[in-house]
């Protein structure tokens, strides 16, 4: 008898018919995706949230691979400092606990809700409730109250299954919870997953995706960069959709700048009061790193006398209209300027001050300004930073004036792609401006 002849005589015809698939089994109602070796499985082997929706299964043993381990303790320092002490927080695809677990540990967490697809949680405890199910098929409005949300290596799963709907979801948290903490995977991972090339059928960068997914987070705050899986990064992430009057802060350092015009003689030296300074600062300004009391970092600069106040509100006046810009710009049908994007300001109350969310990805970078940009960046980007500093903006009774000519604004490589900074308006601009303005 023929070997074919055997399995038909043990049942091949009913498995057949039954949906039997190289590399899988059915089972009942089950669909399990067979592991392609005997190692531990991957996050995609297991994926379940961008596969067949009709799987069930969450995945064990991931903050034992060695790529999730050697990153866990960074990713829980960045969000214990960035969680307000005695929050909520609401922990989608929350695997076995773990993340939430620590923060509770920490006293950061006062309350939990883990949301993942079956229960392997490795930490009961009365602070922190499970709750089963699929987000995709959950109403935002029916989710538990809380401050925050963690959506923590989740999101190119979702958006693998249904990027309308991935998008759904996070809109939809941004829209009913304070905050929100994320970080996804990354076009710098090159390995071939289901995901990457989810996300590379609907994006060309990070930089763009971030823009697109992130569309309507107010303010967007950059924690930490680690490494990835399988070489590449990613970034951490807390969104706000709707912006907070920064009125309580405490000061974390103040800095000033060293004169010169070259990047490598540019540098910000720590000060501890700039009435002890010897000698005016150059520029006649002062840096401060500050810290709100919802946890959030912002960059301070402060003018100082004789300089008159009018500056700063100059300074916010042209960011606005370069912002708006740029943003026009990238609406059109010109992409190459989808990895351009502008520092975000933040309204202060002191007239003297600009302020901007932190970036620490910025503040590491040397800030490039105009004449020096063909020696730091490649000949397109050169090009696309000269074509956009030649668009002209709306100011006052100068009507229509060129970027470059009424502020020397600087570039700087960030981990989005290139941030546009410090919109300090020209000698001439304060002038004739401030001049006529009183």
């Amino acid at each position: 008898m023929k070997f074919s002849e055997r399995l038909r005589d043990l049942g091949l015809k009913i498995l057949t018919r039954k949906g039997f698939k190289k590399g899988t089994f059915t089972t009942g109602a089950k669909h399990i995706r067979q592991p392609a070796s005997s190692t531990v499985a991957s996050k995609e082997t297991v994926d379940t949230i961008g596969g067949s929706p009709s799987a069930r299964k969450a995945q064990r043993g991931y903050y034992h691979l060695a790529s999730a381990a050697k990153v866990l303790e960074g990713r829980i320092d960045a969000l214990a400092c960035s969680i307000p002490t005695g929050s909520t927080i609401l922990d989608i695809g929350c695997n076995d606990g773990t993340i939430s677990s620590a923060l509770i540990d920490r006293g950061v967490l006062k309350k939990a809700y883990g949301i993942d697809l079956e229960n392997i949680i490795a930490h009961e405890r009365p602070e922190f409730e499970f709750i089963e199910g699929d987000i995709r098929a959950m109403d935002i409005a029916s989710l538990p109250d809380a401050d925050g949300v963690l959506l923590l290596n989740v999101l190119h799963h979702l958006i693998r299954s249904s990027r309308k709907r991935a998008q759904e979801i996070l809109d939809g948290l941004l829209q009913r919870y304070k905050f929100v903490f994320i970080d996804l995977g990354s076009f710098s991972e090159e390995e071939d997953r289901g995901w990457r090339r989810a996300i590379a059928r609907h994006w060309n960068s990070d930089a763009e995706m971030w823009d697109s997914l992130f569309q309507k987070a107010a303010w967007r705050f950059k924690l930490l960069r680690y490494p990835a899986q399988d070489g590449g990064h990613r970034v951490l992430w807390k969104l706000y959709h709707t912006p907070y009057e920064l009125r309580e802060f405490s000061v974390v350092q103040s800095f000033v700048k060293t004169p010169g015009s070259w990047p490598g003689d540019k540098a910000l030296l720590p000060i501890g009061d700039v009435n002890e300074l010897s000698k005016p600062p150059a520029g006649r300004v002062i840096f401060e790193k500050i810290i709100s009391a919802q946890r959030d970092i912002f960059w301070v600069k402060r003018y100082l006398p004789p300089l008159r106040p009018g500056v700063a509100s100059m300074e916010y006046e042209i960011w606005r209209e370069v912002k708006k810009n740029l943003e026009e710009r990238k609406l059109s049908s010109e992409k190459n300027f989808a990895h351009l994007a502008v520092s975000e300001l933040v309204e202060f109350p002191d007239p003297r001050v600009v302020c901007a969310i932190y970036e620490p990805d910025i503040l590491a970078s040397a800030a490039v300004h105009f004449q020096d940009w063909i020696k730091f960046f490649d000949a397109s980007d050169a090009y696309l930073l000269g074509a956009f500093a030649a668009r002209t903006i709306s100011m006052r009774d100068l009507r229509r004036v060129k970027i470059i000519h009424i502020c020397d604004f600087q570039a700087v490589s960030a981990w989005d792609g290139i941030k546009l900074i410090d919109f300090e308006p020209n000698f001439w601009a304060r002038r004739f401006l401030l001049d006529k303005g009183e």
